[in-house]
Parts: C-alpha cells; sequence; structure tokens
C-alpha cells in the first residue's frame, strides 16, 4: 500500500509545475518525485514489490485528503493531472490502474464555508466523477453519501472503506 496524505495542490505548492500562478521553474512534479523516491536502492529488495512472497500481486493507492488548499477548480485540475497519472504507472514494478486508487476527501476538498451540501461537494464531486470516469460511477453533488464507499476483492483479500468525514465540516464552528 502506498498512502499519501495533504497532498494540498494550490497557491504554495511548489511540486505542480501546470499551475501558472506561482514560479515552479525547475521543480519536478510530485509524481516524479515520489516515483524517483520509491526508485531508490533500498526499494529494490524483493520485499518491497508487490508479488514478492506473502505480498499481495496489487500496489494499492491511498489519497486521504486535503488534496487541494482551497477546493478550487484549477486545485482540482492539478490533482486530477496528479492521480490520473497513477492510472497507467509502473510503481515499485507493478502496473497500476485507477482502479488501485483510492481516495477520501479531506476538509479543505470541499467549499466549507456554506451550510448547502450541494455547493460544499460539486468541485470534488467534479473531479471525482471525471477521475474515475470509467471506472466508477459518477457521485453528484446531492448525493455525498456515495463518496463513503466499502471496495471488496475476494480475489486480491482486501477491503477498503473510503469514508467521507469532511461533507459536514463547516469553516467556524464546532462541526
Amino acid at each position: 500500500i502506498l498512502h499519501l496524505s495533504d497532498v494540498h495542490f494550490g497557491e504554495k505548492h511548489r511540486c505542480d509545475p501546470e499551475d501558472p500562478t506561482f514560479p515552479r521553474k525547475g521543480y519536478p512534479s510530485l509524481f516524479e518525485l515520489i516515483r524517483k523516491d520509491l526508485e531508490d536502492p533500498v526499494f529494490a529488495h524483493p520485499t518491497w514489490r508487490p508479488g514478492a512472497k506473502g505480498s499481495s500481486n496489487r500496489l494499492l493507492v491511498m489519497v486521504s485528503g486535503d488534496l487541494t488548499e482551497r477546493a478550487t477548480p484549477q486545485e482540482f485540475k492539478s490533482v486530477y493531472s496528479f492521480l490520473s497519472r497513477f492510472g497507467a504507472a509502473t510503481i515499485l514494478g507493478s502496473q497500476t490502474s485507477l482502479h488501485d486508487l483510492f481516495v477520501v476527501p479531506g476538509n479543505h476538498d470541499v467549499v466549507y464555508d456554506t451550510d448547502d451540501i450541494e455547493t460544499r461537494l460539486t468541485p470534488y464531486s467534479n473531479f471525482y466523477s471525471k477521475l474515475y470516469k470509467d471506472v466508477r460511477p459518477a457521485v453528484l453533488p446531492h448525493e455525498a453519501e456515495s463518496l463513503t464507499q466499502i471496495h471488496v476483492s475476494h480475489e486480491h483479500g482486501y477491503i477498503i472503506a473510503e469514508i467521507d468525514s469532511a461533507a459536514y465540516v463547516r469553516r467556524g464552528t464546532d462541526d
């Protein structure tokens, strides 16, 4: 399992060369940095490779919020560009796909200064539906409960719960 958390794409994210709002010349993308880190010789040992004795034959990628700083369309565009690369990459000798990518939003991934759940989840729902277009059913903003999903693979021996705990978090409240 490769777990990434709090990637915070936005104005201050240096590893987003596609975002023209901040000088990023010379910085590699976050995906390139992760891939380079995982090419370190320490990860060459067979223990780290999916399919090694006693391990699953798949690499699962978990990404937990906060994906963005402010849940803006531009930030989600950058997150999409980053995460879609896991749809066809070789990491630790394993071919990844969007079927192996699991994403949970954080409080920065919802418009958290409004009570209206549909308004709160529109940017994330649009991102989610685009990312998983050919993999999972689209989730419309008024279907917030659909973002909490349980994925079971008897073939690969896992149960993964994507639980959206950010849908009802509201700025400036104790909620």
